[in-house]
């Protein structure tokens, strides 16, 4: 049986549920089928009605294949009867008592992950959690302080699906967010105390939220991928710095699909081992019919022997007679 069959359920928190009920007829009806969109739904609201970890009264809606929300704002703050905060082409965000709707056209990173999810009677396409975490990483200079604490919990909840987004990044790019989050200890603890409102034990101390995310973070860094083959079942290992492995299992055909979500792709570019090559020998192996291990990319993070360091190129320099007739003209 399918998803499409046998969706999960999901039961969003209030007043979010409310919101949401409130707005999603509206949106269609705003949006028709000629128009070619879809709709999908993340966001912290999504992550606490998994986990139960927080308080989260957003609905957070990324429209695709949309060229533009002009027009969106003022019918939907009327019809749902909220006041309109932001209203631009890329962005709407409606406000509603406690609650907020926000409509973003964005790019979805990965693009595999999309579940039908039944909520409230109705199927709607809502994120993975890698896909939520992603889109919080791509905030996180250092973000707000529940983004912070989204990544706590995930990384003590659904350490995969965290590791899966954040070796995602460049490198470059986790060195300056997990920097950045060391050093924001004061500002993360003061907007913890006064706004981040939590549903059960709070999993860290305010005063080091900043290290504690930053640590978390760098802790789910990949240093090792092993690939092993079992008849048509592709195992992978996903070895973690801080000793956790995520061990991952697909068919082949299905196995191209599962690496994009969980982010080997970019691990293996790093490695100076691109995914096509090594999905060729997989396969190619599978079809003598060997059994066992296929490859291991050791510190992938770490840039290949045979890769060419990038020096600056010298200008090339003008002739002396050129230099000369330009020296005259500037006289």
């Amino acid at each position: 049986m399918s998803k499409d069959q046998n969706p999960k359920t999901l039961t969003l928190p209030e007043p979010a549920a409310g919101l949401w009920k409130a707005s999603r007829d509206v949106l269609s009806e705003l949006m028709p089928e000629e128009r070619s969109w879809e709709r999908h739904l993340g966001g912290g609201t999504i992550l606490a009605a998994r986990w139960n970890h927080r308080e989260s009264t957003d609905i957070d809606v990324v429209m695709r294949s949309v060229f533009s929300l002009e027009g969106l704002a003022e019918p939907i703050a009327e019809a749902i009867d909220g006041r309109i905060e932001l209203d631009t082409p890329e962005r709407v965000v409606i406000r509603k008592g406690k609650g907020k709707l926000d409509v973003n056209m964005t790019e979805i990173e990965p693009a595999e992950g999309l579940e039908p999810t039944l909520i409230d009677g109705q199927v709607e396409s809502v994120m993975s959690t890698t896909q939520i975490v992603r889109g919080k990483l791509n905030r996180m200079t250092p973000g707000p302080v529940r983004d912070a604490y989204d990544l706590i919990a995930a990384a003590q909840i659904d350490g995969g699906s965290l590791a899966a987004a954040y070796n995602m990044l460049k490198t470059n790019d986790k060195l300056v967010i997990e920097a950045t989050l060391r050093s924001a200890n004061e500002d993360l603890e003061e907007e913890a105390k006064t706004s981040l409102k939590l549903k059960e034990k709070s999993r860290v101390d305010f005063e080091i939220i900043g290290t504690t995310t930053a640590e978390a973070l760098e802790g789910h860094r990949i240093r090792r991928v092993v690939i092993h083959l079992e008849d048509d079942t592709v195992i992978t290992e996903r070895h973690a710095r801080n000793d956790t492995v995520f061990q991952d299992t697909s068919s082949m055909d299905e196995t191209e699909r599962q690496w994009n979500e969980i982010g080997i792709e970019q691990t293996l570019r790093r490695a100076q081992q691109p995914m096509s090559y090594v999905l060729v020998d997989v396969k190619s192996r599978r079809n003598r019919g060997h059994s066992g291990l296929v490859a291991e990319i050791d510190d992938p993070e770490r840039p290949s022997p045979l890769a060419k360091p990038t020096r600056p190129v010298p200008a090339p320099e003008r002739p002396a007679s050129n230099r000369h007739r330009r020296s005259g003209r500037a006289r």
